[in-house]
């Protein structure tokens, strides 16, 4: 009971900050489809829409290598994703994401990010979790600090899972608050 008491006040704590202390408020909807191995991801958000399709590897204990073709207003951006598990202790979990961006009007730029993620078990069916996500961009000129933290709850019913999470995005320092993302999750597993 003490931790579910630790773990609801830090969910509480971080969506209030975030809620009320961004600058931007936006919405995003996530589906996720896993076939065996292969994954399609589709996000709708106030600011664009994509698709990406993945492969989960046998190779380095699950390396997933996805591809994605995103427009974003004048814009077109190619990108190669590789994401790693790097390490797993019960619920926490540490892991690495790596993306190749190339754009039409933009510099081309590796981008890259640790994961730190911890869930909770609140029931049978349902977990809140965390994610802290900073992210270095490594641009001609400079790198540039962003950090994309979430928490949320995941609610499960055999293999579907629905996830609506609150999303805070900083830039340039942890602290510089630019935009909270409220969104959901859904996951099927087939």
């Amino acid at each position: 009971m003490k931790t579910f008491k630790v773990v609801t006040l830090l969910l509480l704590l971080f969506s209030a900050n975030s809620v009320f202390a961004a600058a931007e408020v936006n919405e995003e909807y996530n589906f996720q489809q896993d076939i065996g191995n292969i994954q399609l991801h589709q996000r709708k958000s106030s600011h664009h829409t994509f698709l990406d399709y993945g492969y989960k590897t046998p190779f380095f204990g699950g390396l997933t290598i996805a591809y994605r073709n995103h427009t974003r207003g004048n814009d077109n951006e190619q990108r190669l994703i590789l994401t790693q598990p790097l390490w797993s202790n019960g619920n926490f979990k540490i892991g690495t994401k790596w993306d190749y961006r190339t754009f039409d009007t933009k510099e081309t730029h590796w981008r890259g990010r640790l994961i730190f993620d911890y869930k909770h078990p609140l029931t049978e069916n349902i977990d809140a979790w965390i994610k802290i996500q900073p992210r270095i961009s490594f641009k001609d000129n400079k790198d540039v600090f962003d950090s994309r933290d979430q928490i949320g709850l995941t609610f499960k019913y055999k293999n579907l899972t629905v996830s609506p999470f609150i999303d805070r995005v900083s830039y340039e320092t942890i602290e510089n608050h630019k935009e909270t993302i409220v969104g959901t999750k859904i996951r099927i597993k087939l």
